[in-house]
């Protein structure tokens, strides 16, 4: 049964609330989600498949065989520590990607941007990427002016995808131009690559974040979040 099948089945059945014509919840039956789960089988398929390839014993001993496999660019993402550069680049990785994914893998772990400093240096001219807190063009102009040769936005295009679809992702990259624009004009910088260390300073939070909060400031009381 296809899931739109089995979406028009639980309308049917009243299973789907609608408020001021919006989906504002899905209420499906067991059955539902049998016949869902069936109709989208070849999507679970590949997330078992991409979890199967998630082996712990994976080393960087195993990056010259990687390497002698391909002529292909190696990139090694999770770097935060400069030991670990080191390893990368004697396996013969072509770039570094410094990540800590997010902050969605280890609780508590060390923000990745603190981590950048370390990275670039052990880099020794190999390109660094780096993601991880990126949530404006003021945090691009930042991870830039700390070494990084490439700064990826992890999570805002899935936000604007789900804001507004295709175009939402464009508003997203408008956004972000933007916001780094008007950063570098009020820093008096004209390029990318007059940005560096000297620009920042260190800074304390305005106030800490609740130990609840996902965000750190939108831990007040909100029916919204």
């Amino acid at each position: 049964m296809a899931a739109a099948s089995a979406i028009t089945s639980a309308r049917a059945n009243d299973s789907i609330l609608v408020e001021s014509g919006r989906v504002i919840r899905f209420v499906f039956s067991v059955e539902d989600l049998a016949r869902m789960r069936f109709a989208i089988s070849p999507m679970w398929e590949v997330i078992r498949s991409l979890g199967a390839l998630r082996d712990p014993s994976t080393a960087p001993l195993h990056l010259p065989w990687l390497r002698s496999l391909t002529t292909l660019p190696i990139l090694v993402k999770g770097i935060c520590h400069p030991d670990d550069v080191r390893r990368a680049k004697d396996g013969g990785v072509d770039a570094i990607y410094c990540s800590n994914h997010g902050g969605r893998q280890a609780n508590g772990g060390i923000p990745a941007i603190d981590c950048l400093p370390g990275v670039v240096e052990a880099a020794d001219g190999m390109p660094v990427l780096f993601d991880s807190g990126i949530r404006s063009g003021v945090d691009i102009v930042k991870a830039i002016a700390l070494g990084a040769d490439l700064v990826c936005i992890g999570r805002l295009y899935a936000f604007g995808m789900a804001a507004a679809g295709r175009d939402g992702i464009f508003r997203v990259l408008e956004l972000l131009h933007d916001e780094m624009t008007r950063a570098m004009g009020l820093m008096g910088v004209n390029t990318l690559s007059e940005l560096n260390p000297s620009y920042l300073r260190p800074a304390q939070p305005v106030r800490p974040p609740h130990v609840l909060s996902a965000f750190p400031y939108i831990d007040a009381p909100d029916d919204r979040y």
